[in-house]
């Protein structure tokens, strides 16, 4: 996939686009049936919208594009009239399957997407629908991926959401460390991960779930991240979590803060992000503790 052109988010008086799409989970949760026509290579989702955050809300202020769109009530009526002639004996089950396909394509119409024909509003709509994190990538480009939104910038702005609300910001710095940096962190890295090994040995780990001197939500935040050996060990605890209801997730790495060696990981559940988790390779081992809303199985 070419890189995606990013939707334009005002938030602070300052303007950046954003490596996410929260207008989907719009089209999903209400379960429209929406054709979108992309224009060029760079826009495949078919629209361009517009947000702003205004005292912690975000609003779609402003969207674009064109395609089809099922007319949900002529569908609706028209199936209930295509059932009672299955009900009298006028068409077979059968044929009322072919019926209905034919139907669903009958009932597609052209549409122009603005925020009056999707919200029948001329003002801001508040992004109720929305839950979980918008990826702002800004400052100089690092390294370019030709893909989607995976090209890296020198800076990501993680804005947690929730029904709308923003309830978290966080700043991560991706430009890798100079070289003097990369060597006094490496001996630094060694010398902890040395200590931690020898502390493992000959003194009682069962309170070191968490990271000594670790503060905030455990593996919410980056000042309190999930320990773990190594990185296979990392990979191995994200396989063994699940929510507290039993649905498996399903992560994907989306990023490093190089200074302090952290990673952190979009959950999914349900195809939906659900949370962001950071996680610290090279400790004495491996956290038996599960964030709050989770649990690790066997």
């Amino acid at each position: 996939m070419t890189a995606q052109a990013n939707e334009r988010l005002i938030f602070e008086g300052k303007e950046y686009g954003m490596a996410c799409e929260p207008f989907n989970q719009y089209v999903t949760k209400n379960k429209i049936e929406l054709r979108l026509v992309a224009p060029c290579t760079d826009l495949w989702r078919g629209y361009f919208g517009e947000w702003e955050i205004i005292e912690d809300k975000l609003y779609l202020t402003k969207i674009t594009g064109h395609g089809q769109i099922r007319n949900e009530e002529k569908y609706n009526n028209s199936r209930l009239e295509q059932r009672k002639k299955v009900e009298d004996g006028i068409i077979s089950p059968q044929e009322n399957g072919n019926l209905l396909r034919i139907l669903k394509e009958e009932c597609m119409e052209d549409i122009e997407l603005s925020l009056n024909t999707l919200f029948n509003s001329n003002d801001k709509v508040f992004a109720d629908w929305f839950s979980g994190t918008i990826i702002c990538p800004y400052g100089d480009l690092v390294h370019y991926i030709h893909m989607g939104y995976e090209s890296i910038y020198e800076n990501d702005l993680y804005i947690e959401v929730l029904n709308g609300l923003v309830i978290q910001t966080t700043t991560v710095d991706n430009r890798p460390p100079s070289g003097k940096e990369l060597l006094i962190n490496g001996i630094k890295n060694f010398f902890d991960s040395t200590m931690r090994q020898f502390k493992s040995l000959f003194f009682d780990e069962k309170d070191k779930d968490e990271l000594p001197g670790a503060y905030g939500n455990f593996g919410f935040e980056l000042t309190n991240p999930i320990p773990v050996r190594s990185y296979s060990d990392g990979y191995n605890y994200l396989n063994n979590l699940r929510t507290d209801s039993n649905n498996e997730i399903i992560y994907k790495i989306t990023g490093t803060k190089y200074s302090q060696n952290i990673n952190h990981s979009s959950i999914f559940s349900n195809g939906e992000q659900i949370a962001i988790f950071y996680i610290c390779p090279y400790q004495a081992r491996t956290s038996k503790k599960a964030p709050a809303g989770f649990r690790l199985v066997k």
